[in-house]
């Protein structure tokens, strides 16, 4: 691209010189997580469905609380131990080693439970995959410089989400749905790839030495302070509520969705072009609506119609 092109596009992204190299690493990695996610999704569910139908969803949510929570133990030991930059590289390997290892599980382990595992380990994914995007996009830029490049790293996993979501019919029928998981896997590749990446480039933003020994506190005393904020708890109850109505919506979905779709690979079909529509429509909202609405109306009042909104 010509010098005077690029200029061109810096500017209208606003984007201020010696941040493009960055930007693009980044921006790299969040479309790549964005595949890695939509296609985790779309096979998992259908797996899923196929194997134990709507019913089992129940077991499924408490599956997959308790695989987070195993991981979430394990994470904060780690984390207290390694840098940041082994925590980054760690993180990055353990999502490909674990989707790996559930897709070979689907073809030798016996009877149907690997798909309900698979299914119980996409929020863990999705969870790790975001703390290790954000994470590097915090040490990468400083708030003023977040402010206007977050919006276009996050685009990258929203353009991903949609054309993975777009061409899962094509690649289903060539792949099939079990086999479709390795688009995942691949992603996950290019995705510790681009963690080697930008840590051996940036070493000097991630602390090459060891880790410094937080002071010793006891986790119960952390969760008992952070619980006497009425702002915490507010926002707690808040996640809580949001949960329940999301697992109950959840459920429908799941339910209409395999009376609908009998066969896996129109299962896969479905999860993919759902994802892909459903990030169209909320590039579109954020993009079009949300910021209009906050600019006229405020923050108090977005926060109070968003329930509203999502109740109809």
């Amino acid at each position: 691209m010509p010098a005077v092109e690029q200029n061109r596009l810096a500017i209208a992204l606003n984007i201020e010189p010696g941040e493009g190299g960055r930007l693009a690493l980044l921006w790299t990695q969040s479309f790549v997580i964005g595949i890695a996610l939509v296609s985790f999704y779309a096979a998992s569910s259908a797996l899923f469905l196929s194997a134990y139908g709507s019913d089992k969803l129940p077991h499924m949510y408490i599956a997959a609380a308790i695989v987070s929570a195993l991981f979430g133990l394990s994470y904060a030991r780690f984390t207290k131990r390694n840098s940041p930059s082994s925590i980054l590289i760690g993180t990055s390997v353990a999502m490909l080693i674990m989707v790996v290892g559930l897709r070979i599980s689907i073809d030798t382990a016996d009877g149907i439970w690997p798909s309900l595992l698979l299914r119980a380990c996409y929020p863990l994914l999705q969870a790790m995959l975001a703390v290790l995007l954000w994470d590097l996009a915090g040490r990468m830029f400083d708030v003023r410089q977040g402010k206007r490049l977050f919006g276009l790293i996050s685009a990258g996993e929203q353009l991903a989400t949609v054309l993975g979501g777009v061409s899962t019919p094509i690649l289903v029928a060539f792949l099939g749905t079990p086999n479709f998981l390795f688009l995942s896997v691949a992603a996950l590749g290019l995705n510790l790839l681009v963690t080697v990446v930008i840590v051996r480039h940036y070493g000097e933003r991630f602390g090459m030495a060891a880790a410094i020994e937080q002071e010793n506190v006891e986790d119960s005393d952390r969760v008992l302070d952070l619980f006497r904020s009425r702002y915490v708890a507010s926002i707690f109850l808040l996640s809580l509520l949001m949960m329940t109505v999301y697992h109950l919506v959840d459920f429908m979905f799941y339910e209409q969705a395999r009376l609908r779709y009998s066969d896996q690979n129109a299962l896969t079909n479905f999860f993919g072009l759902y994802q892909g529509v459903s990030q169209a429509a909320t590039f579109l909202v954020i993009t079009v609506v949300t910021g209009r609405f906050i600019s006229r109306f405020g923050i108090k009042v977005g926060m109070r119609v968003r329930p509203l909104a999502m109740l109809v």
